[in-house]
């Protein structure tokens, strides 16, 4: 939307020539001096970057509180609301896109959180990595899947042209929310069409609690193994927000590609993340279960190659000078390797605090989220006037590789996989009950020892 709201015309000027710092035109090209014409929003580019970052003031505030409420009152209600919420915002966008990209975001923010709580209660530890990664590549493959999709109806008049991206995806939200409500339950023992082999499997497998007490933040506060997992998502958040919202002023601005060439490059980037985050959570699974090396060593590995690698890829964008087939295979590599985190910092916290994996999540998640907020006011205060300077565009990538780098040190000495007393909140009692809300009792001590009996 903010990219296709008004029509960009120009004065034309041919060009064989060079911007400021900037990489030559080719031939029968021009440079567009580009003004807002014809539709509802005229916005500068500076304006374009505070409408972008409007979305992560609400994403950033309900983060913390969508994992603690799915802790209290079930993920279920928690990401529907959030999803049903969202799409009710999405429509009404086009009438007033200034106040409902905040609503969206802030919507948005109660669904990874819960999501992690009900992950905690439905799949077994040992298959919890594999879910986790696949919930977030599927996030990433949505954003290859609809970018060519919403450029097709802006380019068309149907329902108005660019609403149009906002009407349909708003309708398919809105039928999702209806069916995640029928048909999910917050825990497995009160789904109608569940086996009682089923059932065995998932509750000998994940982390049987009673009701979770209250939440102390001091020991979350405290907590390196938290702080570790801030650091590794706030300075790759960074990078991933540098990369997902600037990368096509980049490629234009720059390197001069056209509109097709770079609507192929962004969807590139949200394919090989997608690819990346769930084959690597697999991988990650894979190994642990061989017991190859301890659990907390698995996690560090995959991030520090999560954060290493992005930071060499954008290294070397500065030296590949003007040639638009290595950067862009560099920028696409980098997100590639940034998928390395679905076997690395995603899956910890559901490790060392699986009662309150919502909730630190969310903590954390936070603080990755006010990046998306400052990144876009980085490069434009950078930037200034002069867009086309691929010299000052070296510097915004050298302080993302920098800040890559802190994030895996750190990720590296502090982090850990191994349960917290604070965080694990298992029974207090030999004899576990979980109590359902149709009042059966399973003993699920009787539980692990007839799903040893089914083996």
């Amino acid at each position: 939307m903010v990219n296709n709201t008004a029509l960009m015309v120009a004065s034309e000027q041919s060009v064989s020539e060079h911007f400021d710092g900037g990489c030559p035109r080719e031939a029968n090209t021009s440079h567009h001096n580009y003004l807002r014409k014809e539709g509802i929003y005229v916005w500068t580019p500076s304006m374009q970057a505070m409408i972008l970052g409007s979305y992560f003031y609400g994403y950033t505030a309900t983060q913390v509180s969508g994992g603690r409420l799915a802790e209290k009152w079930g993920g279920k209600w928690v990401c529907g609301i959030g999803i049903l919420g969202s799409a009710i915002a999405t429509f009404l966008v086009p009438m007033s896109a200034d106040y409902f990209i905040v609503i969206i975001g802030a919507f948005h923010g109660l669904v990874y959180s819960s999501v992690y709580n009900i992950f905690m209660k439905w799949v077994p530890q040992n298959e919890r990595s594999t879910a986790i990664a696949f919930m977030m590549a599927a996030g990433h493959f949505g954003g290859f899947v609809v970018s060519p999709f919403t450029g097709f109806l802006c380019d068309n008049s149907f329902m108005g042209g660019w609403p149009a991206a906002f009407y349909i995806l708003a309708i398919i939200a809105c039928v999702w929310s209806a069916l995640w409500f029928i048909f999910v339950t917050d825990l497995p023992e009160n789904h109608p069409r569940i086996s009682k082999a089923e059932l065995m499997l998932i509750k000998s497998g994940t982390n049987q609690q009673t009701k979770p007490e209250p939440l102390k933040w001091s020991k979350i506060l405290k907590s390196t193994a938290v702080w570790a997992v801030v650091f590794a998502k706030t300075t790759a958040a960074f990078g991933y927000y540098l990369i997902s919202n600037e990368l096509p002023l980049y490629l234009e601005s720059v390197l001069n590609v056209n509109i097709t060439e770079n609507g192929f490059s962004n969807a590139l980037v949200y394919l090989v993340v997608s690819i990346s985050m769930f084959s690597t959570g697999k991988l990650a699974g894979y190994i642990n279960s061989k017991q190859i090396l301890s659990l907390t060593n698995v996690r560090k590995i995959f991030q520090a190659l999560a954060a290493i690698g992005p930071m060499v890829c954008l290294l070397l964008v500065p030296l590949s000078g003007c040639n638009k087939q290595s950067i862009v295979a560099l920028i696409v590599a980098s997100m590639f390797f940034f998928g390395f985190c679905g076997g690395g910092e995603l899956l910890i916290v559901t490790e060392f605090a699986p009662a309150y994996s919502g909730t630190i999540f969310g903590f954390a998640n936070c603080f990755g989220s006010i990046t998306g907020i400052l990144a876009p006011l980085f490069v434009g205060i950078l930037l200034d006037e002069n867009v086309h300077d691929r010299h000052n565009w070296n510097l915004v990538f050298y302080v993302s590789a920098a800040l890559y780098a802190v994030g895996a040190l750190v990720f590296v000495v502090f982090a850990t996989a191994k349960p917290t007393k604070w965080g694990s909140n298992k029974c207090a009692t030999d004899k576990c009950e979980v109590k359902t809300d149709k009042h059966r009792v399973i003993d699920l001590q009787s539980l692990d020892r007839k799903v040893e009996t089914l083996k």
